[in-house]
């Protein structure tokens, strides 16, 4: 008998059944279960490692970001009361003669309007004091 299959000189895939083959029972011990029960274990208690590691990652990563969140903040309400100040201290130096225009406005009018711009009033500092935009 022929050890390969062919057909039409085309090797098929697959086993290769042999006249003599008899059908082999697989005996397993009670030791060779115990083992693979070992290495199931062994591979759960892996993941669950690598787990517990990628937590405590993310845990780390989510305060160094809360706190550079946080870092933003300071900076940003340092920055605010600078500008507050120096605003303040602007209306100070200048008096009674001081006007107050948003850049947009100012830029789009004419010179003659520009020119003719009313004098701040006590609510106008007020406003500007609270920090809102004209």
């Amino acid at each position: 008998m022929n050890s390969e299959l062919n057909i039409k000189g085309t090797r098929l895939s697959g086993r290769v059944w042999k006249g003599t083959s008899k059908p082999v029972r697989s005996i397993i011990s009670k030791s060779f279960k115990k083992m693979s029960k070992d290495k199931i274990r062994g591979k759960w208690l892996k993941s669950k490692l690598i787990k517990e590691e990628m937590e405590e990652i993310k845990k780390e990563a989510k305060e160094l970001i809360e706190k550079d969140k946080e870092e933003k903040k300071k900076r940003a309400k340092v920055i605010k009361d600078k500008r507050k100040k120096k605003i303040e201290n602007e209306i100070r130096s200048a008096g009674k003669n001081l006007i107050v225009i948003g850049q947009k406005k100012f830029s789009k009018m004419s010179k003659k309007a520009r020119k003719g711009l009313t004098k701040l009033t006590p609510e106008m500092i007020a406003i500007l004091k609270s920090n809102k935009r004209l």
